[in-house]
């Protein structure tokens, strides 16, 4: 599909409308200075630093089917049928993939790990304990400092004082070491011990 959305920019381009003109240009630019951008900068290939782009395929597959639809309908047709069919299965897949979060509280990767939810159960959980400073040992592969943010935002913790450490020190008196670790072999879920 991304090739039909070039495409599609490429044929509105060449339409007379102004408007779809501009916004043909518009995708276009940002079809071409979007990856020169991301390469001169050195940015990962991380889903969530590419949001920005996308809606430049949607419109590409709209300028598609347009100028398809003004030279066969059959072919305007066709392609109209792929698009349903592309976002019926995106819809699945968003439905799967939610109910797999869902259920394993997020994964162990870096891109859908622990829910929020669990985090901050756990986060409270630790603040429970009667001492004023908890130290935090996160056996996980959760990143210290969303646990950290948490600890320090939610009113369970207010007057205490929360670390969030990988290889806490011996606990003084006063302070509490807890253990942050995964609940089950497979997915997010977390416990506090």
């Amino acid at each position: 599909m991304p090739g039909a959305g070039a495409l599609g920019l490429v044929a509105s381009f060449l339409e007379t409308a102004p408007p779809i003109r501009r916004m043909a240009l518009l995708g276009l630019a940002v079809l071409i200075a979007y990856p020169l951008f991301y390469g001169y900068r050195n940015i990962g290939l991380h889903p969530h630093y590419h949001y920005v782009t996308w809606w430049v395929i949607p419109l590409g597959i709209a300028g598609a089917v347009t100028w398809l639809r003004k030279r066969t309908a059959l072919g305007a047709g066709i392609l109209t049928s792929m698009v349903w069919c592309l976002a019926g299965l995106q819809f699945a897949f968003i439905m799967s993939w939610m109910t797999f979060i869902g259920q394993r509280g997020g994964t162990r990767g870096p891109h859908y790990m622990t829910t929020i939810g669990i985090q901050r159960r756990a986060i409270q959980t630790a603040c429970t304990r009667p001492e004023a400073i908890v130290f935090i040992e996160n056996e996980t592969a959760q990143f210290d400092h969303s646990l950290q943010y948490i600890a320090g935002t939610d009113p369970a913790c207010v007057g205490k004082r929360i670390v969030v450490c990988r290889s806490c020190p011996a606990p003084g008196a006063g302070v509490a070491r807890v253990h942050l670790q995964y609940a089950r072999p497979v997915g997010g879920e977390m416990v506090v011990q």
